[in-house]
């Protein structure tokens, strides 16, 4: 696939190359035969003054003065020509790079989905083997029976977000708003999502902030952000979380002391399967799909999504969302 899409573009530069290496030499061609065609009624001219052939060349006008104007008329015409011809090509080539740009983000797609599912099961299947094959003390099996209920959520996760996306995308995400207390029952998801992370998160919330959410989506979009939070941020390094209420909007930031996002990536990491770097090599675990399922779910909820650099490290995510859906 790689060879194909490397052999179109070589394709594509030696055509657009040919094109306009031809274009110049017939423009050139042109102005080679209006030149002959005025030297030849030139030469009519001075040996026949008063021929009626003559006459109606001379009828025209100066000689000089009549190839210009057709000099001027071939260039205008011909960079009209030329310019159309150039946008053609670029957008032919900017179709073809969108076209091999989302190939390889559904290979490392294809490649991560791979690893992230393989990963949980491995251990799960490995903590079965050390019950059934081992006498462990019980503290040792209740912790067995932690890591694999970690990776089970871990895996529920994963399988969540593919089917919530594949669902927004088909049939599009219907929302079922319920009254809640969202100081409340954020603690509850933290506190379960804490033990999924190495990093530290604090909550920071106003008293009886409650709203017509859907829950599930709700959980979706804080569960991805915690996420991608602690993808991208050190062990023990702090995730902040704030909620707070203005007028009837609620807004909920997400700060991490991470790497951070670069401007140009800013726009970026919201669409679909989009990740830095190749799955080969890249150090963080993630599928592509968390941030987008984060940005639809909350277009959905009729809210918007910033992103902005954390002082002095890391980024925050910002939802803003009104509170009767």
């Amino acid at each position: 696939m790689k060879k194909s899409n490397q052999h179109i573009s070589v394709f594509i530069y030696i055509l657009m190359g040919y094109t306009i290496v031809q274009f110049f030499w017939w423009t050139y061609l042109i102005f080679e035969l209006n030149a002959e065609i005025i030297a030849l009624e030139k030469i009519i001219v001075n040996l026949a003054q008063n021929s009626e052939v003559a006459q109606i060349i001379l009828a025209k006008g100066d000689l000089d003065a009549v190839f210009f104007q057709k000099k001027m008329m071939i260039m205008g015409e011909g960079g009209v020509f030329l310019v159309i011809l150039l946008i053609g090509f670029y957008l032919i080539k900017s179709s073809h790079q969108k076209e091999m740009d989302l190939a390889k983000q559904e290979q490392n797609f294809m490649l991560a989905i791979t690893h992230e599912l393989n990963s949980p099961l491995a251990a799960i299947k490995l903590n079965i083997e050390t019950l059934r094959k081992r006498k462990l003390t019980q503290d040792k099996v209740d912790m067995v029976l932690e890591r694999t209920a970690q990776e089970s959520e871990r895996l529920n996760h994963l399988i969540n977000n593919i089917l919530a996306t594949s669902r927004m995308e088909k049939t599009g995400f219907e929302l079922y708003p319920e009254h809640v207390d969202l100081s409340r029952h954020i603690p509850g998801l933290i506190s379960k999502y804490e033990l999924l992370i190495p990093q530290n998160i604090n909550f920071t919330t106003q008293e009886n902030i409650r709203a017509n959410v859907d829950i599930l989506s709700f959980e979706l979009i804080i569960q991805n952000l915690i996420e991608n939070a602690s993808k991208y941020s050190e062990n023990e390094s702090e995730i902040n979380l704030t909620l707070s209420q203005k007028n009837k909007e609620i807004e909920l930031a997400v700060a991490d002391q991470g790497i951070g996002i670069s401007n140009l990536e800013k726009t970026k990491v919201l669409t679909k399967f989009y990740r830095v770097g190749n799955e080969g090599t890249r150090r963080s675990k993630g599928t592509g799909l968390g941030l987008y399922l984060v940005s639809n779910l909350i277009s959905e909820m009729k809210g918007k999504l910033t992103i902005s650099d954390n002082i002095p490290q890391g980024t925050i995510f910002k939802m803003v969302i009104p509170s009767d859906m």
